[in-house]
């Protein structure tokens, strides 16, 4: 890449332009009562301001004082909003959204970055920065307290890093001993901060340790054994700080689990929201009470789940020795709905027709509302979508980091499918999203196709 391109002060330029734009687009959103409905009493960002507030009161990780405390949250939000807490309502409808705008201005610096480094196009960057910009979800999950935005940022950050310990580090050689110890880690640190943003989050740090392994292994060079060592320190780093967790886990519930629960519940909730799995469902009963109820937990939703996640951790191992078991007994179902929720996510106007082809309630339930959210997210996605595709076929010297990226962005939202359940937010899509748009924006401009330019 030609270093005139990606002179410094133009990366504080789009931090600080994103940063701002984000921020104005909370002011714009607080006069149009946008996402007030977060702030109303009982839902607000799924509980983490709830949390962060008892945090900030020294009364532990729990929703409320005295409570239970909570399985099925990931610490590391909470614990970064939990001194604005101290401020009123008010002010923290602005501040914890413009931290959640400076988590967004570094995503789109490192979109520019990497997409700079990929295209040697500045055309092209700034075409990636709009399109992150632009997002509903992007918009949607800055003004509301929720891990989303954290999460995106350090996947991506962990994307730019294996593309530099990747493709300059092993196919160009262009890392020094040194750069590339402190870039591992910088991985580790990462990967473990990716862990507490989300339960899936350090599954997806440890495949991608192992094919950075892999890689690292295969390859030749007098430096090898130092590069090995490095990413296994990498590991040890991101394991000693998951650790932390995970022993307050053991000590404080008689289950186990590493970081959150909650994948149960959810699974159930897919299948009812698809009508799938050959379950007799109730109609009288809401979603949530079938989901508790094909899983085994007979009992009503108001007395079982808070904020999105079971609380006792005896109906949690309910639920998952019947998720275990359903698994098992119906994979065609699984993967049948792991394939309509890929749909669901990134062209969500499929489900529109899916449920009126199968006469399901839930789009009647949706109104005509949400089938304009939904065809209009499907227009931009699927612009994206396009755009991915020609990129592929046209970048054709730019494969190596194109397909990396797009390898990360199949691993993140992998382990969201087979739960089967839409998030109208897009938090199982924001990370991924992040990365097609890199892809993407390759297709907007011609390139100039050299294959040294990444």
């Amino acid at each position: 890449m030609n270093p005139k391109l990606l002179p410094r002060y133009r990366l504080l330029n789009i931090f600080f332009i994103s940063t701002l734009i984000s921020i104005l687009g909370i002011i714009f959103s607080n006069f149009l009562v946008i996402g007030s409905d977060y702030w109303s009493s009982g839902n607000i960002g799924d509980g983490y301001l709830q949390i962060a507030s008892m945090i900030f009161r020294g009364e532990g990780f729990r929703f409320e004082p005295n409570g239970p405390l909570v399985m099925h949250r990931p610490p590391l939000y909470p614990y970064l909003i939990a001194p604005l807490t101290s401020f009123s309502v008010a002010i923290q409808k602005f501040a914890i959204p413009s931290l959640n705008a400076i988590f967004a201005g570094v995503s789109a610096t490192l979109i520019y970055y990497l997409t700079v480094n990929i295209f040697s196009c500045q055309r092209s960057a700034v075409a990636a920065v709009v399109m992150f910009l632009i997002s509903p979800w992007l918009h949607r999950l800055i003004t509301t307290p929720h891990t989303a935005m954290l999460q995106s940022m350090i996947f991506l950050a962990i994307a730019t890093t294996l593309y530099t310990l990747i493709i300059k580090g092993r196919v160009k050689n262009r890392l020094s001993p040194k750069r590339f110890f402190l870039l591992t880690i910088w991985y580790g640190l990462l990967g473990g901060a990716l862990g507490l943003t989300h339960g899936a989050g350090f599954a997806v740090f440890g495949i991608t340790w192992l094919g950075l392994m892999t890689i690292i292994l295969k390859s030749n060079g007098s430096n090898k054994f130092s590069r090995i060592s490095s990413v296994i320190l990498a590991a040890a780093i991101a394991i000693a700080i998951i650790s932390t967790w995970s022993i307050r886990n053991a000590n404080n519930f008689p289950i186990t689990f590493p970081i959150t629960t909650g994948a149960p519940l959810n699974y159930f909730v897919g299948n009812v929201y698809w009508d799938l799995g050959g379950h007799n469902l109730d109609s009288e009963k809401s979603l949530k009470d079938n989901a508790l109820f094909i899983g085994g937990v007979n009992l009503p939703e108001k007395d079982v789940i808070q904020y999105w996640g079971v609380i006792d951790p005896n109906h949690e191992l309910t639920l998952q020795n019947s998720f275990k078991e359903h698994i098992l007994e119906h994979p065609g179902s699984v993967i049948k709905k792991a394939f309509l929720t890929s749909l669901d996510i990134f062209i969500p106007a499929t489900h529109w027709f899916y449920c009126s082809y199968y006469n399901n309630a839930n789009c009647a339930n949706e109104g005509i509302s949400g089938a304009v959210h939904r065809f209009g997210i499907s227009l931009y996605m699927g612009s994206i979508l396009v755009l991915t595709f020609i990129s592929i076929k046209l970048n054709n010297t730019k494969r190596g980091p194109i397909f990396l990226l797009l390898f990360l962005a199949v691993l993140h939202i992998l382990p969201y499918l087979p739960l089967g359940q839409w998030a109208p937010h897009g938090i199982y899509a924001l990370s991924s999203l992040t990365l097609l748009i890199v892809i993407a924006s390759g297709g907007l401009f011609n390139q100039t196709d050299k294959a040294d330019h990444y």
